[in-house]
């Protein structure tokens, strides 16, 4: 197992100390959250608990790192054709 550190804290933390990020700021964060969504789609995999306290800053604070998988599961067990028994049965993560 391979651990970056992100010297920039909890994605949270940081919006709740900046009180509100310009919009150029959060455009950037989301951005970035998609491109990480799409590569873990990509490779077949469904994150299921994302949120700010699973998305860490680098040091510099211009980069986020998504993090905890631990509800982490392979697309091809999800039926994306029958969403509301999906979310009935396999709903997951922290609320």
């Amino acid at each position: 197992m391979a651990i970056e550190c992100c010297k920039g804290g909890e994605l949270y933390f940081n919006m709740v100390k900046a009180g509100k990020y310009p919009g150029y700021v959060a455009h950037h964060f989301f951005s970035q959250a998609v491109d990480a969504i799409a590569h873990m789609h990509e490779r077949g995999y469904c994150h299921r608990d994302l949120k700010p306290w699973n998305i860490m800053l680098t040091e510099s604070k211009d980069s986020i790192k998504v993090i905890d998988f631990s509800y982490a599961t392979p697309l091809n067990k999800i039926e994306l054709e029958c969403a509301p028994d999906f979310l009935k049965g396999f709903l997951s993560g922290t609320k």
